[in-house]
């Protein structure tokens, strides 16, 4: 357990763990240990093959720095967003396998639920180290064990190299998935020394994140690894298949002028060559059967995990408005985007739906509401469809509607606006709200849900109304605003037009 006497904040604490021993500060209250090694380097001759425990070490190991985040290449943002969207400027290392842990100082009294975030960036990029992220609100407040953590990316962590026919590299595909499990498997055996409750465990995640959640839970490995998931903004509803991942390992290896069965050859490589052969490439883990033995939340392996599933109601404006073009689409543009994805003949009713209910937008605005809910709601509902076949535990759905005043309120309920607010960290001004006290409150009521999910299994605070499950009679859906509200079936309109 963590020696804690009390200390003034300068003050260092030590934990015991199943490798050695390390030490950590505290922070508002809150005991912080940070790049906390869960399995050992993957580069050299370990690139691409499955993770491995941390190696142990001898004395005592500082835990007051993040660790590195997997190599990953830049993310192309234009110039009026590169203030808006920060990132976290660590160094990038295959010796990534790292996690951090925020738990609260006060005597741990019973075991507290222990809540593991898996960071956004599709499968490409990104780190558990965003000050978004940081847990010490959610720890001191709330009585929980807060995880954050990096993985293998891109092409070190969803490379196909199955086809090699060597057993090592046979689950390549999903060695980023792997590693996730590696971590898991690490809370297990040593969260009980930050006074966590390893047989309560959260699993939550944002965009890609909301992904690696919901596929999870169709990976046997990771079975009784966590109870309860809440996937947020998911931005796939399906993962490669074993054809397609073998197609996209074909052309990498053609492009670097490599056999399959030359791994070393791979390994070789430099960092900045596998990224720059692979910058085109969208890596997404693999229906292999094995690993991964169904889509999404789509297989029956973890029936008694409740999952909370949602969006926000305009995720797709910041994808769109960095486009010089978004602000010129016009009826003649919005038209043929639209019969691209629900065909010429329903197009036309499509638009006069979403104009009926956002009368004064642009055109501009109604594709963004039209491809948020093609994506995301879509996804949202899908995912809770095949929870709900299952018959298991309960589903709850929900969708942020707060709009941010950032840019003049050009983003509104955009991608990513929820995040500060998961973590209730909204007093520290986040890159995509204002630390205003709406924001604030919306952090209240989105951290009080998750919560109280952690701790109970049902997402329902004193600060909401009563959150009722979802179900296909009635589908109930929490409506995050300044005044939160259950409504039922409030997708009824669009659910008509999705494909």
């Amino acid at each position: 357990m963590v020696k804690n006497h009390n200390e003034p904040d300068n003050k260092l604490h030590t934990v015991a763990l199943s490798s050695g021993l390390i030490e950590g500060f505290l922070d508002r209250g809150a005991l912080v240990f940070l790049g906390i090694p869960y399995g050992a380097s993957t580069a050299d001759e370990f690139r691409f093959q499955p993770p491995r425990p941390a190696l142990p070490w001898s004395g005592v190991r500082k835990a007051n720095a993040f660790g590195p985040k997997c190599p990953q290449p830049p993310l192309p943002l234009p110039p009026g967003f590169r203030d808006l969207i920060l990132f976290a400027d660590l160094p990038q290392s295959e010796d990534c396998l790292n996690l951090n842990v925020w738990t609260a100082a006060a005597e741990v009294k019973t075991p507290r639920p222990v809540v593991v975030w898996l960071h956004g960036g599709a499968f490409t990029s990104g780190t558990g180290a965003e000050p978004d992220y940081d847990g010490a609100n959610l720890a001191t407040r709330n009585d929980v064990v807060v995880v954050t953590l990096n993985h293998r990316l891109n092409v070190f962590g969803f490379l196909d190299l199955s086809q090699s026919g060597i057993d090592a590299f046979s689950k390549s595909a999903n060695a980023g998935m792997l590693d996730i499990v590696l971590a898991l498997e690490w809370i297990k055996n040593n969260i009980a020394q930050f006074g966590g409750d390893p047989a309560n465990v959260t699993v939550f995640g944002q965009s890609g994140g909301g992904v690696k959640v919901s596929t999870l839970l169709s990976m046997p490995a990771a079975q009784r690894l966590f109870q309860k998931a809440v996937v947020q903004s998911a931005h796939l509803l399906d993962i490669s298949t074993v054809a397609h991942s073998a197609e996209i390992s074909k052309d990498v290896l053609k492009k670097l002028e490599i056999t399959a069965q030359n791994v070393a050859a791979l390994q070789a490589l430099s960092v900045e060559q596998l990224l720059q052969a692979t910058a085109d490439v969208q890596f997404t883990p693999t229906v292999d059967g094995t690993v991964v033995i169904a889509q999404p939340m789509a297989a029956s392996l973890h029936l008694d995990v409740p999952v909370i599933i949602g969006w926000t109601a305009d995720e797709m404006t910041v994808f769109l408005l960095p486009d010089p073009h978004f602000a010129h689409i016009d009826e003649a543009a919005l038209r043929a985007r639209v019969a691209e994805m629900v065909g010429a003949e329903r197009a036309d009713a499509a638009i006069a739906n979403y104009r009926e209910k956002a009368p004064d937008d642009s055109p501009g605005y109604l594709l963004a509401s039209f491809l948020t809910d093609q994506v995301f709601m879509r996804n949202a509902l899908t995912l809770a469809d095949r929870k709900l076949k299952q018959g298991g535990a309960a589903v709850f759905l929900y969708r942020l509607d707060w709009r941010s005043p950032v840019l003049a309120g050009a983003l509104r309920a955009t991608h990513g606006i929820d995040m500060a607010m998961w973590f209730d960290n909204c007093e520290r001004k986040s890159s995509l709200i204002n630390s205003d006290s709406e924001a604030i409150a919306l952090g209240k009521y989105l951290s009080g849900a998750l919560v109280a999910f952690a701790h109970t299994g049902k997402p329902n605070s004193s600060a909401l109304p009563s959150w009722p499950a979802y179900t296909h009679q009635d589908r109930q859906t929490l409506i995050f605003d300044i005044t939160p509200q259950v409504i039922s079936d409030p997708m009824q309109q669009s659910r008509d037009f999705l494909k």
